[in-house]
């Protein structure tokens, strides 16, 4: 995939509830998001200086986003791709999240959210970028070609 911009279509019931997450409910969600992705491991790692929290970084070693899924799992809220089963796609673990709002939540953290996607694609290791500004919940973009 080459990199891309795209709307997010957005409905309003879940703008609403996004923007009354707090900071806990966001990492929580995360840490979700990652354990639904087959995760065996999950690293929080929160970086601060004497005033403020500057980032927070969960790692995971769960089975990523294809580049060609990017658009269609973040392209809308809503809708999620749980809703329509109750396991993990590999390991059958009980899902947690069905309503396709979770990751958005991570904005509750700062003004930016930045995914760095790593995948299989049969023996490759593909990558890319995906991120998202608070400011402006429908502008999303994708960077690096995943290939």
């Amino acid at each position: 995939m080459a990199d891309a911009h795209f709307r997010v279509q957005v409905e309003r019931d879940h703008v609403k509830k996004l923007a009354g997450a707090n900071p806990i409910q966001a990492l929580s969600e995360l840490i979700w998001n990652s354990l639904d992705a087959d995760a065996t491991r999950v690293e929080v790692e929160i970086d601060t200086d004497d005033l403020s929290m500057k980032a927070v970084t969960v790692r995971d070693n769960g089975r990523g986003i294809p580049s060609d899924e990017v658009r269609t799992l973040f392209g809308k809220l809503g809708g999620s791709w749980k809703r329509h089963g109750s396991k993990s796609k590999l390991k059958s673990r009980l899902l947690h999240g069905k309503e396709g709002k979770g990751r958005l939540k991570a904005l509750a953290l700062g003004r930016s959210a930045i995914w760095s996607v790593r995948y299989r694609n049969g023996k490759k290791l593909l990558a890319y970028k995906f991120s998202l500004l608070r400011d402006d919940l429908v502008d999303a973009s994708v960077r690096g070609s995943g290939k």
